[in-house]
């Protein structure tokens, strides 16, 4: 009989898909009763952030959809967090040009405007985008605009992804007391949300 440790991890991965199949399931049935074009733009956004772990060309086709709908209905939120999901796409594909190319457009659309997580979570992408290549000094900048943004807990996803984020630079420069500090903190908060699959990030 296997120990009960070892089943554990699979229990957990179950519940946590299952939670995740339920909500794509209700933003479906939310899009197809949605006539607003920002708010269409919404759900597609919100679904390509839930596809995103298992298949990335269903995500990128919702960021897409979100993007057409946001420039169709000029809605400036809507063409950040589209924009920003599409530059996600690239970044995981590894082409970092046309990552970086979405990221500053995201970000030159938001101008001085926040939108709930954005362009804060746009921040700590480009962030990443340079943490991949070395370039630490640039992340460690990007990751402190996106914080400075964030002056309480009204974002928790994007507060999070930046204390995470800023975990594995320090990782990177052999910073590990800081590293145990800011991805502690983004394991707190996530246990808050209840994302369970982020909180597994966090203490993986």
């Amino acid at each position: 009989m296997k120990p009960l440790f070892s089943i554990i991890p699979f229990l957990f991965c179950c519940f946590s898909l299952f939670a995740q199949n339920r909500k794509i399931d209700s933003l479906n049935t939310a899009l197809a009763s949605a006539t607003d074009d920002p708010i269409r733009s919404d759900l597609y956004h919100l679904l390509a952030t839930e596809t995103w772990d298992y298949d990335f060309e269903q995500g990128k086709f919702f960021a897409d959809q979100a993007y057409a709908l946001s420039k169709k209905a000029n809605y400036t939120q809507g063409l950040v967090q589209a924009l920003t999901d599409i530059g996600m796409y690239s970044y995981f594909k590894g082409d970092y040009a046309e990552a970086l190319r979405n990221y500053e457009l995201a970000l030159d659309i938001a101008g001085d405007k926040n939108f709930g997580d954005f362009p804060s979570y746009t921040l700590t992408r480009l962030g990443n985008l340079y943490r991949v290549q070395s370039q630490f000094d640039s992340a460690r900048r990007y990751y402190e605009k996106s914080l400075a943004l964030l002056t309480d807990d009204r974002h928790p996803l994007a507060l999070s992804s930046a204390y995470y984020n800023w975990g594995l630079l320090n990782i990177a420069l052999s910073e590990y007391t800081s590293a145990e500090k800011n991805l502690k903190r983004s394991a707190e908060i996530r246990q808050l949300m209840g994302d369970r699959l982020l909180l597994a990030e966090s203490w993986k």
